[in-house]
């Protein structure tokens, strides 16, 4: 019924362990919050741990690790790509077009066109998933004629790097979806 409260902290930074002392009644279960100051969130553990008055739950020596959700995709890389080549009939790419990034089929950014010292520019800020090695895919959608576009190369997401610039942008090829 998570009526636990914490009400001492020790943090041990050589071994990078948190020591906590809670209050509660006897078989109440907890649930743990961890606020990440770096990525402004809060981390949070389903109710799991049942409290027993006067027991440890792992020790300095053999520190317990707490079950947190750290599937949200709080971290994010700065790309900026131009279409080097595209062949399609009729078309001419434009600052109304849209370029998106994929992990798998899920989007995990959107960006129309911008000219940058005449070059035609796709900035995109892609989301990603904490602690997890991602890979990502391009689509480009024309609203000239309605074509749909993939780029053959797959691109790794790296945390907080960034990926060309407006100055220095990446080249990627298209191809057309038939």
């Amino acid at each position: 019924n998570n009526e636990g409260v914490l009400y001492y902290v020790f943090r041990n930074v050589e071994l990078d362990t948190l020591t906590l002392k809670i209050k509660a009644s006897t078989n109440d279960v907890l649930s743990f919050a961890y606020y990440c100051d770096s990525l402004k969130y809060i981390f949070r553990t389903d109710a799991f741990l049942a409290y027993a008055d006067a027991s440890a739950w792992g020790s300095v020596e053999s520190p317990q690790k707490l079950p947190l959700h750290t599937a949200e995709k709080l971290v994010t890389m700065d790309a900026v790509f131009t279409v080097t080549e595209y062949e399609a009939f009729n078309t001419v790419l434009a600052e109304e077009d849209i370029l998106a990034a994929f992990v798998g089929d899920e989007c995990r950014a959107v960006g129309s066109g911008k000219m940058q010292d005449g070059t035609l520019i796709f900035p995109l800020q892609i989301h990603g998933t904490l602690g997890v090695n991602e890979t990502f895919t391009l689509r480009l959608y024309t609203q000239q004629n309605k074509y749909l576009f993939n780029c053959p190369r797959t691109f790794d997401f790296q945390p907080g790097e960034k990926l060309g610039s407006i100055y220095e942008p990446t080249g990627i090829e298209l191809i057309v979806v038939e």
